[in-house]
């Protein structure tokens, strides 16, 4: 959403994650203006209300890990990102899976967050890696 008189941007879907992570959006923090993006699970599959659990990306000196926690109680973590696998999901996108997404991260004085980014084919139909 924009403001019509000088174009500026009130509101942005991505800034504000639900319970899905959709290609492109962002999980971590913004060091500068505080903002923090957190997926957050539903109460159930019918009530869209906040559940117990958060999945938010921990990135420090030492690790870059996804964190799930229940209740402000750590539940799972992924492990430390190397490259496109994640400590403790090893097969996430090895050679043989079928996953059609790439990861990356980004970790400056200014903001610290984990995007995934899904492959396209150049018709805009999903592509998988495994076929070609």
């Amino acid at each position: 959403m924009t403001d019509q008189t000088d174009n500026r941007v009130l509101w942005e879907s991505f800034d504000y994650p639900c319970n899905v992570l959709l290609p492109g959006m962002k999980l971590g923090y913004n060091l500068t203006s505080g903002r923090n993006w957190t997926l957050t699970s539903w109460l159930s599959d019918d009530i869209a209300a906040s559940g117990a659990f958060t999945l938010s990306w921990e990135a420090t000196s030492e690790s870059k890990e996804l964190v799930m926690r229940r209740r402000s109680e750590l539940y799972w973590t992924s492990g430390s990102l190397n490259g496109q696998t994640f400590k403790f999901i090893g097969a996430l996108n090895a050679p043989y899976s079928p996953n059609n997404y790439s990861l990356s991260d980004v970790y400056s004085d200014e903001v610290k967050y984990f995007r995934k980014y899904t492959h396209v084919d150049i018709d805009s139909r999903w592509a998988n890696r495994g076929w070609r």
